[in-house]
Formats: C-alpha cells, sequence, structure tokens
C-alpha cells in the first residue's frame, strides 16, 4: 500500500474488520482482503503473529485481557493502534471478545468499530495541506488566506467586531505566487512571512470593506480594499471574500483578489476632471448645453437658470427644442455634422413666454461611446440684433 494512501479509502476497508487470535497470538482469521494482503496473507504457510499487526502497547492489552482468562462473548471497548505497511500507523477503536473454541483453548475476536482521528500530522493533515498548497500556488488567480492566532469574537458588535479583525494576531496562511506578484513583492521573499498590516492597513477604506464583508455575514463577492504595494504606493483590490467560523469565533478569511488600481486611478482622474469642468462652467456667464441630435438635454451649467430663467433640473432628460430652437441644426436638411461648428442668431422662449435672441455657437464631437454629442454657447446679444 502507497505511503500516500487517501486515508478515507483505508477507513472504509478497517469499519467491521475481525481478527482471530489464538492464545499465542497466532492470527486464524481475517475478513478484510486489503489487511490479510501480502505479509498478512493467511493463505501462506508462515505463520503471522498479532506483532505484525498491532504496535506492542495493543500487544500488551491484548495479552492482558487473555491472562485474565475469563471467556466472554460481550465485547470490551479498547483502543487499539493498527500497523499498515508503508502507512506507518492507525489508532482505531475495537471490540474484543474472548471465546472458547475447543478445550481449554480460548481465541480472541477483534472488531474493528471506527478509526480515531489522532493519526500523526504528517501521515493526512500535514500532506493534505502541501498538496493544496501545491494547487493553490498555481493559479493565475491572486489566492489569499488570513489566519487568526487569537480568534475574533463575531458574537459582539460590529464595532468590536472590526476592532478585532484589525487588531488580533494574523498571519498569511496560504498566499499564492500570483498574490505575490500582485504586490511586487521581490522573488526571494515569501509572502506568507510578512506582516498582514504592511499589506492590509486600517484605514477609512479597508474599515467600509470590512464593514461590507460583516453585513453580508462574511461572504462578499467584488469588495473593495485599499492596500500597500511592496513599495508603499497604494493599490486598490476587489475582493471575493469567504470565512471559517466555529462558535461564533472567526478563525480564517480567504478569498480571491483582483488589481484594479488603474481603473481606479483612471475613474479617480475622470472625477477630478470633471469636477474641474464643472467649476470652469460655473464661472462662465454664457449659457452652455449638451445635447444630443434629437435635442435632449444632456447637461447645462448654472447660466441656464441665470439667463434663461428655468430650472435645470426640470430639463434634464427633456427636448429642448421646445424653448431652445435647435432642431434644423440637429435633424434638418442643413444639420450639423461631426467636427463642424456653426454660429447663428437663436431665440429662447423665457419662462414668462417672452422671447429673447442669443449668439449661438453650436459644434459637434464623439463621446466616449462613440456618441455624437453637440455643445451650444448661447451669448446674449447686445445692439440692433437684440
Amino acid at each position: 500500500m502507497s505511503k500516500h494512501s487517501d486515508v478515507s479509502h483505508i477507513t472504509r476497508y478497517l469499519k467491521d474488520a475481525v481478527f482471530a487470535f489464538s492464545a499465542e497470538g497466532r492470527l486464524q482469521y481475517c475478513n478484510r482482503e486489503l489487511l490479510c494482503q501480502d505479509s498478512l496473507d493467511t493463505g501462506h504457510d508462515r505463520v503471522i503473529t498479532w506483532n505484525e499487526v498491532f504496535d506492542a502497547e495493543s500487544v500488551t492489552s491484548l495479552i492482558e485481557i487473555l491472562r485474565q482468562g475469563e471467556p466472554h462473548t460481550r465485547g470490551r471497548q479498547v483502543f487499539l493502534t493498527l500497523l499498515m505497511e508503508e502507512v506507518q500507523s492507525i489508532k482505531v477503536e475495537a471490540e474484543v471478545s474472548l471465546q472458547r473454541s475447543g478445550g481449554s483453548q480460548n481465541t480472541l475476536f477483534i472488531h474493528l468499530v471506527s478509526v480515531v482521528d489522532d493519526r500523526p500530522a504528517d501521515f493526512s493533515c500535514e500532506e493534505d495541506f502541501d498538496v493544496l498548497s501545491d494547487i493553490i500556488d498555481t493559479f493565475s488567480i491572486p489566492t489569499w488566506c488570513i489566519e487568526f492566532q487569537e480568534p475574533v469574537d463575531i458574537t459582539l458588535s460590529d464595532r468590536e467586531t472590526m476592532r478585532q479583525i484589525f487588531q488580533n494576531d494574523s498571519y498569511w496562511r496560504m498566499c499564492n505566487k500570483a498574490f505575490a506578484r500582485l504586490y511586487g513583492l521581490p522573488d526571494d521573499l515569501d509572502f506568507n512571512k510578512q506582516p498582514v498590516r504592511y499589506f492590509f492597513p486600517r484605514s477609512p477604506e479597508n474599515e467600509k470593506f470590512i464593514h461590507q464583508v460583516i453585513e453580508n455575514d462574511f461572504t462578499v463577492d467584488n469588495a473593495l480594499s485599499m492596500d500597500a504595494n511592496h513599495d508603499g504606493s497604494a493599490l486598490y483590490i476587489e475582493n471575493s471574500v469567504r470565512a471559517h467560523i466555529e462558535d461564533g469565533r472567526l478563525l480564517r478569511l480567504w478569498g480571491t483578489a483582483r488589481d484594479i488600481t488603474s481603473e481606479k486611478r483612471t475613474v479617480n482622474r475622470l472625477i477630478h476632471r470633471e469636477t474641474e469642468i464643472r467649476g470652469v462652467l460655473s464661472s462662465i456667464p454664457d449659457v452652455v448645453l449638451v445635447v444630443n441630435r434629437l435635442g435632449i438635454l444632456q447637461g447645462a451649467n448654472p447660466a441656464f437658470e441665470n439667463q434663461f430663467g428655468w430650472c435645470v433640473d426640470d430639463w434634464l432628460g427633456r427636448d429642448v427644442n421646445e424653448i431652445v430652437k435647435l432642431r434644423d441644426y440637429l435633424r434638418g436638411r442643413s444639420r450639423l455634422k461631426i467636427d463642424q461648428q456653426m454660429r447663428f442668431i437663436g431665440q429662447v422662449t423665457l419662462p414668462n413666454q417672452s422671447v429673447r435672441n442669443f449668439d449661438v455657437s453650436l459644434s459637434c464631437s464623439l463621446d466616449d461611446m462613440d456618441e455624437e454629442r453637440f455643445v451650444a454657447v448661447f451669448r446674449p446679444v447686445t445692439g440692433p440684433d437684440e
């Protein structure tokens, strides 16, 4: 049997296995092919003893049962250590009964009931962990796990839970190479040995992230966190998070990560640019309108209300041709084309139904979605044309 055999595979054969030994410790019977193959094969001529099946401590217990000498058919619960070929040993719970098989000869029957889960760590748990680590390390998706040496009590308030998540002792349990590359870690450094707080500091952004995790019962997708790169620069990370919780204690958090720093910075630049443009437009005394080919108002500066007397919010998403005659230039025979500019005198209907003339400059371009966008600038007409 291979040293790397799956324990669950072995235990299926161990359950309900029955051995029969003579008073001298010779194997007389075994009902499991797996246990009786090779050296335990009772079909061979050589004698097999219980020293080849159980460890010394277990044999001592069996001898003591035999020494008592009183036959009994009712099983006695004992714990024995079974020797498996190339697999070190497995502790089992067994029922042992002593029966008289003829004359004064006693036979010891051992019925294996279950496997006791105290096998050496290097037999299964450590081996399985190593295999799992190797698999995760090959993932192209950055994968991480934070283990809490001091479990987090999640039965308390959300605020206290958050405090413990950031302050309780923790370490990186299983982070793959893709995760290390995401943070720009040099190849000669093991990410799993780096401080959690260095890469995942407590900040308003990360508090918001953890709050989202808590609010969603520690199962969340595409949650934003703000981490620190190895060089100290900011990283915007989109996380899918899961948790291991036992008895109200958070033992570990794990998940996958996606670097959205460039996208986030682009959005921030656009927001900053939009804020600047809005500031500039707000300072322009002329009316500036943005409409589509149908004349639907998409935006306007504050001068729209100051000069026209209409509320901007009342007209957003509506056809401004009701008050500003742009239809012929947008959709008519002489309609404006992309990259063209046109200048004309236009009439605007005011809230009191009076009409006022404006010097209009109209231009057309494509927006980021390759859709036509028209910008019209209205200046009050002074002099004879007014």
